[in-house]
């Protein structure tokens, strides 16, 4: 399941207040979970503040594609991604949240699958508006 990063963020924006619209929107991104429905909202709303940061950074992102995942890798821990295709289902990148990939709190994936650790959400909203800036399907 994906949505289009701009109608997504701007369905959110307009659902202001309305918790219950909010929720039917958070559950709208979710592919492939290991937790409640409801668990979804709280884990879709750590995802707005990158998504704005990407959306003032990169001017691609508007016209691409956001899905969230829960991850259970090999290590046992449950993570959350966010994930950002293009128009043609491309994966692009990916941000991690409390991944065991390393000891950084956000974890950025490119297309080509290097891996890149941040501390802060700043630095990996620069990162992954980089990447998506210098996308080409």
């Amino acid at each position: 399941m994906s949505k289009n990063v701009r109608e997504f963020i701007n369905a959110w924006d307009a659902a202001k207040g309305n918790e219950a619209a909010r929720r039917e929107i958070a559950e709208g991104i979710w592919y492939d979970w290991f937790c409640s429905d409801k668990a979804l909202y709280g884990r879709t709303k750590k995802f707005i503040k990158p998504l704005k940061q990407i959306l003032i950074r990169s001017a691609k992102v508007g016209s691409m594609e956001v899905s969230g995942k829960n991850c259970c890798p090999c290590c046992g821990d449950l993570y959350d991604c966010m994930r950002i295709f293009d128009k043609n289902d491309h994966f692009v990148c990916c941000i991690s949240f409390d991944s065991c990939h390393g000891d950084k709190r956000y974890e950025v994936m490119s297309h080509d699958y290097q891996h890149f650790g941040y501390d802060s959400i700043d630095e990996a909203a620069d990162k992954m508006a980089s990447i998506i800036e210098e996308w080409e399907a």
